[in-house]
């Protein structure tokens, strides 16, 4: 299992197709197992906690989750790569018994391959998945439901994550929007 460590997760790439190929014939597996059950809202609830676990790169004993769902659209990629990438983002949630609890973002990729970035959360972390799946949705697609980012470059995954400054931001910035109509209207 190969993967990047990165307090600021705007600076981290997205894989290239190969990218993990010497981790995929290394000794190092990702070996879990789990449930897909359909949620109300059409979506897919993976929840991945069985199988003998993972490998960390610098580390010799298996690791595993107690907890880890994936929220999907679909349990298939769902098209090219330069179209809509909306359908094949993927959430999820979880906690590891040494790491603790952790949210997650990602996408599905050509022949089923799924790339998800970990943060694990401090005790006091506000971070939910609501608050995720809202921010990644604004960041990542904006107005126009094309992917511009990867989604585990959205500021929501940096490891200084605040929502309290992301809160004062909004309300700047509506404010300057009032501002601005307002100058509109006296014109």
């Amino acid at each position: 299992m190969g993967g990047v460590d990165n307090e600021d997760a705007t600076k981290v790439e997205a894989p290239k197709r190969g990218a993990f190929d010497e981790l995929v014939s290394s000794d190092m597996h990702f070996q879990v197992s789990g449930t897909a059950h359909e949620q109300e809202d059409g979506s897919i609830l993976v929840s991945v906690t069985q199988g003998s676990g993972w490998d960390l790169k610098d580390d010799t004993k298996k690791h595993s989750d107690i907890k880890h769902d994936l929220y999907l659209k679909s349990l298939k990629w769902t098209g090219a790569v330069g179209g809509d990438q909306t359908p094949n983002l993927i959430f999820s949630e979880g906690e590891n018994g040494e790491f603790g609890k952790f949210i997650g973002v990602g996408w599905m990729r050509p022949g089923n391959r799924m790339t998800v970035a970990r943060r694990y959360l401090a005790d006091k972390d506000e971070r939910t998945l609501d608050t995720v799946k809202k921010i990644v949705w604004e960041e990542v697609c904006g107005d126009n439901d094309k992917t511009r980012i990867p989604p585990w470059q959205c500021t929501v995954m940096n490891t200084e994550w605040n929502s309290k400054k992301r809160s004062r931001e909004e309300q700047e910035g509506a404010d300057e929007q009032d501002e601005g109509e307002k100058k509109a209207k006296e014109s």
